[in-house]
């Protein structure tokens, strides 16, 4: 008989990454002229599965759209080449929390099926996100406690500068404020990366290392598909 096997049951991504559920026919067969599905089989009802778990249909050349989660809709897609392989491999854009799950391809007139879990985290800040927008805001709210500080002990002059010796000159502030700022911006960015909330790594290269763990598959398929 015939069996889907996924090489990669388990699919971690991020929020807003572009995931790829894939699984293999042994042996492989042209797929494209048969129906298949996945679901959400991890979303029941009362009475056992729920009606409306459809994630994605497709059936002899042509996807279905009418049963499908909304929460899916024009978010799915499939690589036509790959079926003729024997391979259905499943694209899912910008990933939400609430798809993680259970997903089931399915086959039915083959009578065969596997599953593959997905499990989607909460979006983390890249590296150029948090220099944009945490190093300004922080060194901003530092000068700013410095100088209100500075002014409160008559540190600042509010008339000419020259009269007062002690005092110091806005320039003299500018130049302790900012490396000041600066550092307490660095603090702030070991102490993210440190908790693993900045991403160093691209979204593209979070896809290339999911397609890269799809070798195995793909080397299954080395043999010639029968139409």
């Amino acid at each position: 008989g015939y069996h889907l096997i996924s090489s990669n049951q388990t699919v971690k991504a991020e929020e807003g990454d572009d995931v790829i559920l894939k699984c293999h026919l042994q042996p492989s067969i042209n797929l494209q002229k048969y129906i298949f599905d996945v679901k959400r089989h991890d979303l029941k009802g009362n009475n056992g599965p729920s009606s409306n778990d459809i994630v994605f249909v497709y059936g002899r050349e042509e996807v279905n759209q009418v049963e499908q989660l909304d929460q899916y809709r024009s978010r799915t897609s499939i690589i036509s080449e790959d079926l003729s392989r024997g391979i259905l491999t499943l694209i899912i854009s910008s990933v939400q929390l609430r798809d993680s799950g259970k997903y089931k391809m399915f086959v039915p007139e083959l009578k065969t099926f596997c599953f593959i879990n997905l499990t989607v985290d909460a979006q983390k800040l890249d590296w150029k996100t948090v220099i944009y927008i945490v190093v300004p805001v922080v060194g901003v709210l530092v000068a700013v406690a410095v100088l209100c500080f500075l002014k409160k002990r008559g540190r600042i002059p509010l008339t000419d500068i020259s009269s007062d010796a002690q005092k110091l000159d806005w320039k003299t502030v500018i130049y302790i404020v900012v490396p000041v700022g600066v550092l307490v911006a660095v603090a702030v960015l070991c102490f993210l990366k440190k908790r693993g909330r900045i991403q160093i790594c691209k979204k593209k290269n979070r896809v290339a290392r999911q397609e890269a763990d799809s070798l195995e598959m793909e080397n299954l398929s080395a043999q010639p598909a029968e139409v």
